[in-house]
């Protein structure tokens, strides 16, 4: 037994050496992003802390805007430029349209199956057309336009109550505008309201807001499966047993208006799963991303009394005491208008773009970016960077998940004579060497972008830390506005300039179209059914379409205005209540989340002509915990 033990450590040792020696010519002839240095197997991920956009940004300005980074296995390209960012979703759109195949993607995602995580595709097309005609479009924004004023009168007279009832009272803004935003999204959705005093029943408004709760904690739990793929099989941390949850449970079946009547017309599309898909993609990402903007707006006119006044003096002037602001009110407001730009400038709702995966080679910024590389675009980092001055961004027409990376396995035989094995194990490590070196010379052309150092097998991914967007935008301050990294054995490229994130968008569009496979499209977004996850392919243009015509129209946002309208009155009566007897604080976050998903649920999953009510109870995965 002593003759194979020292022949596998000759082995080992041999391949070590032969890896080190080929990274080394790799490192000479292809021109990758910088990288900071990183330590081996995890490579970044110990320099990954909250908030990681925070982080990331200062390792991009630290090593540079574009940085290459591992995490783990999987390599990472940070971008915190703007003319990269540019390039990006412009010259290299569909080589990153993919995301990142991630285990949120397989459990949560519907196994990838969501418009968010669907890989690029058929899926990923029809998931982008349905959003962009049904769901997103002016006509059906228009048709909702009442549910949102409803739900935003709702929150103010509950405001006013509180107010009233305690003349010094602090109102906690994040919690109302999460509820505000979950309402409008769910008055949108099924036509119910789950947050505030105007809910019909309290039991189902308490299990959907859990689930919500559970669903947002696990999409936001790092899965160290998607970095390590020899983790996948252990599931140390227990996040897949969580996302998995109660999905083998039968699940009752949504009647959403217009999507099934889209199904009677195309039913070997508009599937179940499908239709799932995108009322889950409306409630989670329509819920917290308003919830938090509204946040963050009240927090700056409170801390800017000069702006707050000025944007009270401009209603009064153009609009008057008579009446509530409305949507259509909004093209007068011009300088309301630029004081929500400015909040959206510096806290984006989404700080870092939903992860995009090229599907092929392409060049961005100057750099080769190899296939199956995820791409991060750091919007934080973009906005705040003092080369853009007064420049007017663009909107990047891509769109909150992790990582996921491919596994590799080793068979191991034992035979009776152990000098063969020796010999035939030292003649292929000859042979594979030989072609490694010829395949080297064959690449040696390679532009690749620069990239930090990392350490072995986890890449960067000790790097990131949060909050990740400033973590990644330290890193492209530092090494590049273009950064190949590296998750694990996941290549990440990371955008930090605008005019490389706006080539990537419009000249690489359809080869960044995709999303990434990863563990929650499968299981949270009906295996890649989604609009969200959705492959780039017909599913994902039908998707889009349904999205675009069916959900956000302005006809059905018109139709649905007094839903809103309804909303926002029990809100701003329910503050009122509140504060009729004396000063009271509101909580306005937990309001705000309570207004857009009862707005979602009213909007989705409403009354239908025949008077027949609908649940929503079975939408999502009831996470076990």
């Amino acid at each position: 037994m002593e003759e194979p033990f020292w022949y596998s450590l000759a082995l080992i040792i041999f391949n070590l050496l032969l890896k080190l020696s080929i990274a080394k010519i790799t490192q000479k002839h292809n021109n990758f992003p910088p990288s900071p240095p990183s330590l081996p197997i995890i490579g970044y991920l110990h320099l990954l802390k909250q908030p990681i956009h925070r982080t990331l940004q200062a390792l991009s300005g630290k090593f540079g805007k574009l940085l290459l980074l591992r995490w783990g296995s999987r390599g990472v390209l940070l971008v915190s430029s703007p003319s990269l960012a540019e390039e990006l979703f412009t010259k290299h759109d569909i080589i990153f349209a993919n995301r990142p195949r991630l285990l949120i993607g397989k459990h949560l995602a519907y196994d990838f199956t969501t418009v968010s995580l669907a890989p690029y595709g058929d899926l990923w097309r029809n998931l982008r057309r349905i959003m962009t005609l049904e769901l997103f479009s002016a006509s059906r924004l228009a048709q909702f336009s009442s549910i949102r004023q409803g739900e935003v009168r709702l929150l103010l007279n509950e405001i006013m109550k509180k107010s009233c009832t305690e003349r010094k009272t602090k109102i906690e803004l994040e919690s109302k505008f999460t509820e505000l935003s979950f309402n409008v999204m769910t008055m949108m959705v099924v036509g119910k309201r789950f947050y505030g005093e105007n809910v019909l029943d309290v039991e189902e408004a308490k299990n959907i807001q859990k689930v919500i709760r559970d669903g947002m904690d696990i999409s936001g739990a790092a899965n160290l499966g998607d970095f390590f793929p020899f983790l996948q099989w252990i599931d140390i941390s227990g996040i897949e047993k969580k996302m998995c949850g109660s999905n083998g449970k039968e699940v009752k079946k949504l009647m959403i208006d217009n999507l099934l009547a889209l199904q009677e017309t195309e039913p070997q599309f508009y599937t179940e799963e499908i239709i799932k898909g995108i009322i889950l993609v409306m409630l989670v990402a329509g819920t917290n991303t308003s919830s938090t903007t509204l946040d963050w707006a009240m927090a700056l006119l409170i801390n800017h009394p000069e702006t707050m006044e000025n944007v009270k003096a401009e209603i009064e002037a153009k609009i008057g005491q008579e009446r509530l602001l409305e949507e259509q009110d909004l093209p007068k407001l011009t300088y309301l208008q630029n004081a929500i730009n400015e909040t959206l400038r510096l806290y984006p709702p989404s700080p870092l773009l939903f992860p995009h995966e090229a599907y092929e080679d392409c060049v961005v910024g100057g750099f080769d970016v190899p296939r199956h590389t995820m791409l991060f675009i750091n919007a934080w980092g973009i906005h705040r960077d003092p080369n853009t001055g007064p420049v007017r961004y663009k909107w990047f027409p891509l769109g909150k998940c992790m990582f996921i990376a491919t596994s590799s396995h080793i068979d191991k035989k034992r035979v009776k004579r152990m000098e063969e094995p020796f010999w035939y194990g030292l003649a292929l490590i000859i042979f594979t060497l030989l072609l490694k070196l010829s395949t080297t010379r064959q690449k040696h052309k390679k532009n690749l972008p620069p990239s930090p150092p990392s350490l072995p097998m986890i890449g960067h991914l000790h790097l990131v830390k949060q909050p990740i967007r400033r973590t990644l935008q330290a890193l492209a301050q530092k090494f590049c506005k273009v950064l190949r990294l590296r998750w694990g054995s996941r290549r990440v490229l990371l955008v930090s300039s605008p005019s490389v994130a706006e080539e990537l968008f419009t000249k690489h569009d359809i080869i960044f179209a995709s999303r990434p496979r990863l563990l929650v499209g499968k299981h949270f977004a009906y295996d890649f059914t989604t609009v969200t996850l959705a492959p780039y392919g017909d599913l994902w243009r039908n998707l889009r379409r349904v999205m675009t015509l069916e959900v956000f129209s302005s006809a059905r946002l018109a139709q649905f205005s007094s839903i809103r309208q309804g909303e926002v009155r029990l809100l701003l009566n329910q503050t009122m209540k509140s504060c009729a007897k004396s000063m009271t604080k509101v909580e306005l976050k937990s309001k705000f989340t309570e207004l857009s998903f009862n707005v979602m649920t009213m909007m989705a999953v409403g009354k239908s002509s025949g008077g027949s009510s609908h649940g929503l109870a079975g939408l999502m995965p009831d996470p076990k915990f």
